[in-house]
């Protein structure tokens, strides 16, 4: 079963679904040894993780790159912040394009 249908399913489920937050792939590694059934990046997380002084200074690229590697480094499904679209209304919809190719099973 693929990761978005396994996520859809947990998020239907009617049970709390916890799922940790994590900025990088080591992060995300321990959430899933302790066997949480989905995790969260976030672009706050990458701000601190980052030593950046405001969570508006992670750049698209940077969530890209981060997303997708945290992805790439577990089997459980990733749910990602796509922040306020990086941009106006016209960049909202690159945005959300450009975080479905990193294979996000969900976007918030």
């Amino acid at each position: 079963m693929n990761k978005s249908v396994i996520l859809k399913n947990l998020l239907n489920s009617g049970k709390t679904l916890i799922m940790p937050d994590v900025y990088n792939p080591i992060s995300a590694k321990l959430v899933e040894k302790e066997k949480f059934k989905a995790i969260q990046c976030s672009g706050y997380s990458f701000s601190i993780a980052s030593g950046y002084p405001i969570e508006n200074d992670v750049t698209l690229s940077e969530n890209l790159e981060w997303t997708r590697k945290i992805v790439e480094s577990v089997d459980i499904p990733v749910m990602a912040d796509g922040e306020d679209g990086y941009g106006g209304p016209e960049k909202v919809i690159d945005t959300i394009k450009n975080l479905f190719r990193q294979e996000l099973q969900v976007l918030i």
